[in-house]
C-alpha cells in the first residue's frame, strides 16, 4: 500500500525518480 501511495505522490509531485530510488 505504501508503494502505491508513493507512486501516486511521485506522479502528483512529478518526483518519480525519488520514488523509484526509495523503492530500491
Amino acid at each position: 500500500m505504501l508503494l502505491f501511495l508513493t507512486f501516486l505522490t511521485c506522479t502528483t509531485f512529478n518526483y518519480c525518480y525519488t520514488a523509484v530510488s526509495f523503492s530500491i
